[in-house]
């Protein structure tokens, strides 16, 4: 199985990795652990978007570590550009089975757009099967992508 693990910088990202972390998974699991940097909030400032790099490096490296440490298999992906396209287009290219994504950490309301937005778009990856979907303690989701 292929988990995308798409975090940010919010410390509902961080409770999703310590959850995924301590679940068990099938034999074979292989986890990317990726970040997007949006770089529409930093257009222009170029300094602003390598220090935001750099962030989110640490950010992914150090997720990953934590499933290697759990005995996973892991390996981590930043990204530039919207989240709301690289994610998709990232599960895409890597045949991802099920998408995890962590919160933004915001408002009920921000999150449920957040969602709804989110399932749309995947809703166009149509040869990426799952049929999981749960709420880890409210901050994240597993989507069904297909």
């Amino acid at each position: 199985m292929k988990v995308l693990l798409a975090l940010d910088s919010s410390t509902a990202s961080e409770t999703v990795i310590n959850e995924v972390a301590s679940r068990p998974w099938h034999l074979g699991t292989v986890f990317c652990v990726m970040t997007v940097v949006d770089t529409g909030r930093w257009e222009g400032l170029p300094a602003l978007i390598e220090d935001a790099k750099r962030g989110a490096q640490t950010l992914v490296a150090t997720a990953a570590g934590k499933l290697i440490q759990s005995g996973q298999e892991a390996f981590s992906e930043i990204q530039l550009g919207l989240p709301k396209i690289a994610i998709p287009q990232c599960a895409k290219q890597w045949g991802a089975d099920l998408i995890v994504i962590g919160s933004y950490g915001t408002s009920a309301l921000t999150r449920f757009l957040l969602g709804r937005a989110l399932r749309k778009r995947f809703s166009a990856l149509h040869h990426v099967q799952s049929r999981s979907c749960a709420r880890v303690h409210g901050l994240s989701r597993l989507l069904p992508v297909a």
